[in-house]
């Protein structure tokens, strides 16, 4: 059924349309979602696009890259490029291409090649029944035809290097795009490469802090442990210093002490302790203090008067202990020394 479209390059297209006069039609579509638009256009316009040079292309097909630097507009799907020897004529776009539309146009600039090439024709036959009945081929004639061939071979060559250009221009534009790929490519793995060092390197950092702080609370505890054992072997230092300190001074006051035992003018006992320092009239307001007044002391071993209240009991010799009688300033009293 598709039979009608030109099967060759849309360069080749275009010399045709040139070297013949023919119009071209250039049907742009987007494949595959475009396949039953090109179909339903193929079956209503097969009568105009099989007298036309006919060519379905997609947007993006490489071929059409070409078509598309010489053309500076956005394309759009479906468009219809209408050409002429004299270049691009007509563009129908997306809901312009319907049947009546396209035909009219189509046959708008048919006539207008059906008349130009009637008037060449007619010229020609003109020119070649004159010549012929008076003299044959006129060299005029043989002139205008290699002429009108050198111009058609000058236009050939003009499209092909024209192409050559366009393919030339299309490498390096795919040269350029593949070196700004690759340049693209290239950045991308040396940020992802640099990606990588960092995030390496914050790990490897991470994990060096983490053992540092790991190391340092370990250290942390065995100062704070060898702290708490100074601590404890301190405070068990000054207590047993304290023990010690209160045993001497224990000591001390037990070397110091005297105990004495008294025994009152009424017969009662009495016990408290002093110490060497202490004066025998200390021992004196002690028994005083039980309401007994105007007695002396009486050594409770040999039964002698001691009266010097002002000595002290070390230089009395009370020490360790001693007894001594309170008995009542009497004299006369036989039990005085008893």
């Amino acid at each position: 059924m598709n039979n009608v479209w030109f099967n060759a390059s849309l360069t080749s297209a275009i010399q045709m349309v040139t070297t013949n006069n023919k119009l071209l039609l250039l049907l742009v579509v987007s494949k595959p979602t475009d396949d039953d638009f090109v179909n339903n256009f193929t079956c209503q316009m097969r009568e105009y696009l099989s007298v036309c040079v006919s060519i379905v292309m997609e947007k993006n097909s490489e071929e059409l890259a070409l078509f598309k630097l010489l053309y500076n507009h956005p394309i759009t799907t479906p468009s219809l490029f209408i050409m002429n020897k004299g270049g691009l004529q007509h563009v129908l776009k997306e809901d312009e291409v319907y049947k009546e539309n396209v035909k009219r146009i189509i046959e708008m600039y048919i006539s207008e090649i059906l008349q130009h090439n009637q008037k060449i024709q007619t010229t020609i036959k003109r020119m070649v029944c004159g010549e012929t009945t008076e003299r044959g081929f006129d060299e005029n004639i043989q002139e205008k035809i290699e002429e009108e061939k050198k111009k058609i071979e000058e236009e050939k060559k003009k499209i092909e290097e024209e192409e050559e250009r366009q393919k030339k221009i299309v490498r390096i534009r795919k040269i350029q795009v593949d070196e700004e790929k690759k340049k693209r490519k290239e950045q991308l793995e040396r940020e992802q490469n640099k990606e990588k060092e960092e995030e390496k390197r914050i790990k490897v950092e991470k994990r060096r802090e983490r053992e540092i702080a790991i190391k340092m609370t370990e250290e942390l505890k065995k100062i704070k442990a060898r702290e708490n054992q100074q601590s404890r072997a301190f405070a068990q230092y000054k207590n047993d210093e304290h023990k010690l300190s209160l045993k001497l001074k224990d000591d001390v006051l037990k070397k110091r002490r005297i105990q004495i035992g008294v025994r009152l003018p009424n017969g009662e006992i009495k016990k408290a302790v002093f110490v060497k320092d202490d004066q025998l009239f200390t021992v004196y307001n002690f028994v005083q203090g039980f309401g007994f007044d105007g007695f002396v002391f009486v050594d409770g071993r040999s039964h002698k008067e001691i009266n010097n209240l002002e000595a002290t009991l070390e230089e009395l010799h009370f020490w360790p202990s001693f007894y001594l009688h309170a008995v009542l300033f009497n004299k006369t009293d036989p039990s005085y020394y008893q």
